[in-house]
């Protein structure tokens, strides 16, 4: 029986609590993109876009549209929350079908777990970024049917 439990240890559990040490949520690099918050207007009036940045250690945390140039950068403290907030024309998407130079990637100097957030009046998205290190190539988005 001991040699069993051994066994059933080494096998399921020994992987997992190693696994446990290395959140797959956290990261130092980051790509994100802001796709329509269902709304039937077209303007951007008074719609804020955030990314939601924590920390286990001291981080620089940069975010980039490498397409335009645009670039901002700001310390977070271990163990805090920080807001960026991100312009809209940096990285909403508000065309179906459409090639648009709005893509983000967000560096950071130690691993941080990222968050970002897309609030109009009356309806409010968020998600969890996953680091590159995270993800695999493949890809499912689920989004509202074409409405535009």
């Amino acid at each position: 029986m001991k040699r069993y439990l051994l066994t059933l240890f080494f096998t399921v559990c020994l992987p997992f609590a190693l696994w446990a040490d290395k959140p797959i949520t956290e990261g130092t690099k980051f790509w994100l993109t802001f796709m329509k918050n269902f709304r039937t207007s077209s303007s951007s009036s008074g719609m804020e876009l955030k990314l939601i940045i924590s920390s286990r250690q001291n981080a620089t945390v940069t975010v980039q549209n490498p397409q335009t140039g645009w670039s901002q950068s700001r310390p977070v403290s271990a163990n805090t929350i920080a807001e960026m907030v991100v312009p809209h024309e940096q990285c909403y998407i508000a065309s179906a079908e459409t090639v648009e130079k709005r893509g983000l990637v967000i560096t950071s100097s130690s691993p941080i777990a990222l968050y970002a957030s897309n609030f109009r009046e009356h309806t409010y998205d968020a998600t969890i970024v996953l680091p590159i290190n995270g993800i695999g190539t493949d890809y499912v988005i689920q989004a509202y049917e074409n409405v535009i």
